[in-house]
């Protein structure tokens, strides 16, 4: 899901333009990009499964990598 979102935001003229503006330098965009991956977890409250280090987007290095929620019994 993250790498897809990375994905979008890259192919998308006026949101790759706004991530720009926000990611200045490599701590900022690592902030940002980390703080983007909480929040699409968040957002579709979802667990985190363990990382891939082979993105598709070149926005990212690695990311975290989603599943859903196991169901509580």
């Amino acid at each position: 899901m993250t790498d897809r979102v990375f994905q979008m935001i890259e192919d998308d003229e006026q949101l790759k333009r706004e991530y720009d503006s926000l990611a200045i330098d490599s701590s900022t965009r690592h902030a940002l990009n980390a703080r983007l991956g909480r929040r699409i977890r968040e957002h579709f409250d979802l667990d985190n499964i363990g990382r891939c280090c082979a993105p598709r987007s070149n926005l990212i290095e690695s990311f975290e990598r989603h599943g859903r929620k196991s169901s509580e019994t």
